[in-house]
């Protein structure tokens, strides 16, 4: 993943604005509230939801970014954390957001040794994000060379899996507080070059700066 070039928009950097939200998702109740709709999609045998903000007016051609929850998170309860934030991304640049739901609040990041739903039942949350990425892309004619993926906690562990496992789709990738675990780094081949961006705290008691448990 190393020696890709910088992402950008037709305005100018993108990695910037994905890292600015993804770092508001650590505070609540801001602004005013975006326009969310829910989008139903079947993958694995289960029913999966999204819940997506898009600006007024077409949108074809325009970026597209899935901002995961962290664990025990829900993607509307990220979209209201983040509206102000979202809805300049929606007015500013023209980007269409979408917000996945995991399975029982979790997703199957790729670690071997975490006890959430997602985990223990092995969902494809790899294929369900790829496969919710194109659906969208499809359906709204977005760009498909401008999709990136973002998330905090668990969703950052998974979003690092997406830049691993399918930079067959994104383009970039976007982890708050979570680092590169052991299962994923000795699998971790990207079929190309992606920009990616890590985001910690060196006093996190929970994900800790130096690695470890």
């Amino acid at each position: 993943m190393r020696g890709s070039p910088p992402l950008r928009d037709a305005r100018g950097p993108a990695l910037p604005w994905v890292a600015a939200l993804c770092l508001a998702a650590l505070a609540l109740g801001c602004g005013h509230r975006q326009a969310l709709h829910e989008v139903a999609l079947r993958h694995g045998g289960r029913a999966r939801g999204a819940w997506l903000a898009r600006p007024d007016g077409p949108v074809a051609g325009r970026p597209l970014l899935l901002l995961l929850h962290g664990g025990a998170g829900s993607g509307d309860r990220l979209a209201r954390h983040l509206r102000a934030q979202v809805d300049r991304l929606l007015r500013a640049r023209g980007w269409v957001v979408a917000f996945p739901d995991g399975v029982g609040h979790s997703w199957n990041d790729g670690r071997h040794d975490v006890d959430a739903t997602a985990h223990r039942e092995g969902v494809d949350d790899v294929g369900y994000l790829r496969a919710l990425a194109r659906d969208l892309v499809r359906r709204l004619q977005l760009d498909p060379t401008r999709v990136y993926v973002a998330g905090i906690s668990n969703g950052g562990f998974m979003a690092q899996r997406l830049a691993c496992e399918a930079s067959d789709t994104f383009a970039g990738a976007v982890a708050v507080t979570a680092q590169l675990s052991v299962d994923l780094a000795a699998t971790c081949r990207p079929a190309r070059p992606i920009a990616v961006a890590w985001i910690n705290g060196t006093g996190d008691p929970i994900v800790p700066y130096q690695g470890g448990r």
